[in-house]
């Protein structure tokens, strides 16, 4: 098994709003959010969700499953929600948030907003997460192609994020865990100046370390402009998910 995990402020940002969390032990919980708000909300919107995340699918009661992520999620949407209605500072704050949470044989994710969670299998990438964002339902409908989304002005407006609603419609799946799967969770810092295919190169190379692989797409995206905070989490699994 093999897990890293890093964060980047990038080059033009004052703070760093992305915030991440990866269990070292055993089988990993993953999560990565980004925050959105003025000031420091986003910050603690994301801070705020992961928290609540981690405190429900690490309580020793938890069920390894689509319920209990349901759970979490829920609770991080009422807490990230209630607070933002405590002061005009964290008024309308918010955050995506992405998770994988690992058992012997699956992996059931959780996700809401444009952080990404992606898995390399035999080499070929496959990102597993929908984004809940303007241009990818432009993509949908037909009226720009995935290219055109990446450099469309208004690439960076989400449609769906946590605490932004009393409720919220999260994507919860359920996947199988095989030998080798790389899984990779990231925010958009990395995927808006990395394209898949750069990021199915890199993982796939066999001449570079684990570590190495996810440092050098953190490179690539700041030299590729990296104007936004740069946070990438992955894990690989052994031979039966050891």
């Amino acid at each position: 098994m093999k897990l890293f995990a890093l964060t980047d402020i990038g080059l033009t940002r004052k703070l760093n709003e992305d915030f991440f969390y990866s269990s070292g032990e055993g089988l990993p919980l993953l999560c990565v959010a980004d925050g959105v708000g003025g000031q420091n909300a986003g910050e603690t919107a994301s801070l705020m969700a992961v928290r609540a995340v981690v405190n429900v699918l690490h309580d020793p009661i938890s069920t390894f499953g689509k319920e209990r992520m349901e759970e979490a999620f829920r609770l991080a949407n009422r807490c990230v929600s209630e607070m933002s209605q405590s002061s005009a500072e964290l008024h309308d704050m918010g955050t995506t948030l992405s998770c994988a949470w690992f058992s012997n044989t699956s992996v059931c994710i959780g996700h809401v907003g444009d952080s990404r969670i992606y898995l390399l299998r035999n080499n070929k990438l496959t990102r597993v997460s929908k984004d809940h964002s303007f241009v990818e339902e432009l993509v949908d409908a037909g009226t720009i192609t995935k290219e055109q989304a990446r450099i469309h002005p208004k690439r960076n407006i989400i449609t769906r994020c946590i605490g932004a609603e009393d409720k919220i419609e999260a994507q919860i799946e359920l996947f199988s865990f095989e030998p080798n799967d790389i899984w990779l969770l990231c925010s958009d810092g990395l995927t808006n100046y990395v394209d898949d295919a750069e990021i199915e190169i890199l993982l796939s190379d066999t001449h570079l370390s684990f570590s190495e692989k996810i440092i050098k797409l953190k490179d690539k995206a700041l030299s590729s402009g990296g104007r936004d905070n740069i946070t990438i989490v992955a894990f690989m699994g052994g031979h039966d998910g050891k």
